[in-house]
Parts: structure tokens; C-alpha cells; sequence
């Protein structure tokens, strides 16, 4: 259908520039068919989830994968609770691709619109979640439903967990205006790397339940906890300890 051949070229190309996706095009090209049915009509709060065996690039090729195809609600804290899920079931992760959609639907939830969202986005429009992952071996019939109402309880406890987040984050844009309203020449250093901190956070960059310890040049080592940030964008990062 016209209205998925970008989103359908988005994620191929995505899929090839990340070395941690670990699917052939063949794989992918199954997950995109099976997303357009997914895909095409969902309301709000509704996790659709596909499980099926993934189609192999060669007739001779001997490793059975199983193809898992999730569309929802665009929340933090998915792949890890998702992935956890499947490693508690003891389940072989091969595969992982995650992109975050922005989306338009009819009040019944018809997809009218749909790409990937890229940094330079900065339409307010739905957000959705469009996750792949590939385990190793087949899974029987019973065994996908029960993966797949598992996986449901999941989601549905990571969006109670997380339902006031949105309102979080319109809270970290207005302190963000207020520091910018009342900054003033002799503070810009500051203003400007905290300003950057809470942007950073405002999109949904961060890892939870972590101790960073920093160094200051001036005021030596400090401690913050519980910081919501990503470990790989600091380069002054002494050590850090999980709590």
C-alpha cells in the first residue's frame, strides 16, 4: 500500500546501518508484511503482537528462528522489559530492531498516515513503538500464545508504571523555558549545561536506576544517583555502581 512504502524503505535502510540487528532482508521484509497488518487499524493502549516462524534466506539454511513483530504505545523502558520477559522464559534473543513511529489515525484508529521519527522531527504527532526480534529456534502454538500474553502483561505493567510520563516530560520543558527566561549573562555557562542536561532527558535519553560518578575540575569528584541519562554520552565518567 502507498501509505507504508517510506516507512518500508525507512526501516530497511535502518535495519542495514545498525550492527546489532543481526536479521537478514528476508527476515525484515516478513516483519514489514506482518507490520501493515498490525499496523493498519490499533487504538490507543492496544499492544499487537505477532508471533511466527521466520522465513529463511536459503531452502538448505538450517537455524529456525521465530519471527516477533510488537506495534504499541511509544513508552520507555520497552526493549528492556520486553527482552527480560523473553530471557525469563529462556528464550535466545538473536535479533533486535526498535523504532519509534510517528503516526496519524482516524478516531477508530485507521493508520493514515505513518514514518519513522528521525532526531530532526519535531511534529507532536502520536508516538507508537515498532519492535522486531528474532529467537532462536520454533515456537509451537501454545507456546507463541503464552509468549504473547506474557509479553502483553509486560507491556501493560510498564505502561501503568510509566502513565505519568508524558507529564513528566511537559514538566522538564517548562523548567527548560524557565531557565531560559531567566538565565542571565554571567550565568550562561551554567544555564547552558544544565539546559542541555533536561533537554537530553526531554528525549527520552536516559537509563534508569543508575549511580554516575563525575569529576568536576574545580570541586572534584561528585556523585549523582539516580540520574536519568545514558552512560555513553558522558566522557568524564570516572566508574558507576547499579544501585
Amino acid at each position: 500500500m502507498p501509505i507504508y512504502k517510506n516507512f518500508r524503505s525507512q526501516i530497511k535502510k535502518l535495519s542495514r546501518m545498525r550492527d546489532h540487528v543481526h536479521m537478514t532482508d528476508t527476515v525484515i521484509g516478513q516483519a514489514l508484511d506482518l507490520a501493515e497488518d498490525l499496523l493498519s487499524k490499533r487504538a490507543s493502549s492496544t499492544t499487537k503482537i505477532s508471533i511466527t516462524p521466520a522465513q529463511k534466506k536459503e531452502n538448505n539454511d538450517k537455524h529456525d528462528q521465530t519471527l516477533m513483530v510488537i506495534v504499541t504505545d511509544d513508552r520507555p523502558f520497552l526493549i528492556d522489559s520486553i527482552t527480560a520477559a523473553c530471557l525469563e522464559m529462556q528464550y535466545t534473543i538473536d535479533g533486535i530492531l526498535h523504532n519509534t513511529l510517528l503516526v496519524d489515525r482516524t478516531k477508530n484508529g485507521d493508520l493514515t498516515s505513518i514514518k519513522v521519527k528521525t532526531k530532526s522531527d519535531s511534529a507532536e504527532l502520536p508516538r507508537e513503538s515498532f519492535i522486531v526480534i528474532t529467537l532462536a529456534g520454533k515456537l509451537g502454538k501454545n507456546a507463541a500464545l503464552k509468549l504473547e500474553n506474557e509479553l502483553k502483561d509486560v507491556i501493560n505493567d510498564v505502561d501503568f508504571a510509566t502513565r505519568d510520563w508524558q507529564k513528566m516530560r511537559a514538566a522538564v520543558q517548562k523548567t527548560i523555558d524557565g531557565l531560559n527566561a531567566t538565565k542571565k549573562a554571567s550565568d550562561k555557562s551554567f544555564f547552558i549545561e544544565y539546559a542541555a542536561f533536561l533537554n537530553y532527558i526531554y528525549e527520552n535519553q536516559f537509563l534508569p536506576n543508575f549511580k554516575f560518578f563525575f569529576f568536576s575540575e574545580n570541586n572534584g569528584p561528585y556523585v549523582i544517583k539516580n540520574t536519568l541519562c545514558e552512560l555513553s554520552k558522558f566522557d568524564k565518567i570516572l566508574f558507576f555502581d547499579s544501585d
